[in-house]
């Protein structure tokens, strides 16, 4: 009789903890699964806007879209607000950022009901024609970003640096933007115009005013930007002239 009461009085006392801290278990899973589904769908949100970019600037469908998705696919939160948004921004010497902030309330249930803050955010570079820095630019100074350098892909074993004299006379290989547009005009021999957004097209940056297609008798010799580890991992050697 004394080893049954004492099992009785063990299973009255561990059986209650026993079950708060599955519930508590089952509470702190639901609330993590709600903020990593949050991440999930600000970031696939943020990488289609970060495309969307090369065809036009929409500043306003992204929290839009972003919330009303964050919202439909988590029916844990009481409310999610964006409370921080900043569209095209630069920081740390890198263009073209947006950046998202969304902060919700998730209902907590069962015993330890109440409500937990989520607080989640997120940050993209736009799709806008270059890797790294415009043209006109200068490379970031921070160490922690890669070393940009310049190589001809079509003939050439060197890579350059932006001051190089060998970049002068030849155009850049950048992609069709917006941006693009608003600084180059269509040439009139290549009919320029008919190319489409995202579409690779070559500038004269120091002294033209035309974007051409690659089929164009202007589009002799041209330079891309790379990272400078790959540019050494394909055998470019540095050059002669700018050291690189």
């Amino acid at each position: 009789m004394n080893k049954k009461g004492s099992f009785t009085v063990e299973a009255a006392i561990v059986l209650p903890i026993l079950i708060l801290s599955l519930l508590a278990l089952i509470s702190i899973v639901s609330i993590y699964a709600t903020g990593e589904n949050m991440v999930f769908s600000m970031c696939d949100e943020m990488m289609l806007a970060d495309i969307k970019t090369a065809f036009s600037e929409e500043s306003l469908s992204l929290p839009a879209m972003t919330l009303l998705r964050v919202n439909s696919e988590n029916p844990g939160l009481s409310y999610a607000l964006v409370t921080e948004y900043d569209y095209l921004h630069e920081e740390d010497g890198m263009k073209d950022l947006i950046s998202m902030r969304i902060s919700g309330s998730h209902n907590v249930p069962g015993p330890f009901s109440g409500f937990l803050v989520l607080d989640e955010k997120v940050r993209g570079r736009a799709f806008t024609g270059l890797y790294k820095p415009t043209p006109e630019g200068d490379n970031p100074a921070e160490e922690d970003y890669p070393e940009i350098v310049y190589v001809f892909p079509m003939r050439g074993e060197k890579y350059h640096n932006r001051e190089c004299t060998f970049l002068n006379p030849a155009c850049q290989q950048v992609f069709l933007t917006e941006k693009i547009k608003s600084k180059f005009g269509p040439c009139s021999i290549c009919k320029s115009i008919e190319a489409k957004p995202g579409e690779s097209v070559y500038c004269f940056f120091n002294d033209g005013n035309v974007y051409h297609r690659g089929k164009c008798s202007m589009v002799d010799k041209y330079y891309i930007e790379i990272e400078k580890k790959d540019a050494l991992a394909e055998g470019y050697m540095p050059c002669m002239a700018c050291g690189g």
